[in-house]
């Protein structure tokens, strides 16, 4: 039996699977499993209760995807790296190691900031799309 190990974080004590408050490091197989940490820390700890509305219609992969290949992303991604201190370590996986603890959640907090807020900002909220689709239902009532 072999087995595909995806992520490895080393923290004081036990986290939650959606903060990043206590980590020192972590080996994952790409960036992309750090941005997946960080949107879920985002899901679990809103910047606000707007971000929160208009994030909860999206699927995960979507949003990540979306934003992982785009070239301004991995240039913020890598701004975030060097404020928080952070080293990233490649080989055929990816390595991040922190100076202390807290550099994960600086690179968290610049990260949400500069990626997923403007990402987020002009999208609908959940409210949003509700209503449009009850408007859509209110269209298909009229022409019965």
């Amino acid at each position: 039996m072999e087995v595909d190990i995806t992520s490895i974080y080393f923290t004081v004590g036990v986290p939650p699977t959606d903060e990043v408050d206590n980590i020192l490091a972590a080996h994952l197989k790409s960036r992309r499993d750090l941005v997946k940490l960080f949107y879920n820390t985002l899901k679990a700890h809103p910047l606000d209760p707007i971000i929160s509305r208009k994030i909860r219609p999206l699927r995960d992969s979507f949003f990540i995807n979306t934003l992982i290949g785009e070239e301004i992303v991995q240039k913020k991604f890598g701004e975030a790296l060097e404020l928080a201190k952070i080293k990233e370590i490649q080989g055929s996986s990816l390595t991040y190691i922190a100076r202390k603890v807290g550099s994960f959640k600086k690179m968290y907090e610049k990260f949400a900031e500069e990626v997923f807020r403007p990402a987020v900002e002009p999208l609908e909220t959940d409210e949003d799309i509700q209503r449009r689709m009850l408007k859509g239902l209110e269209k298909i009532k009229s022409l019965e």
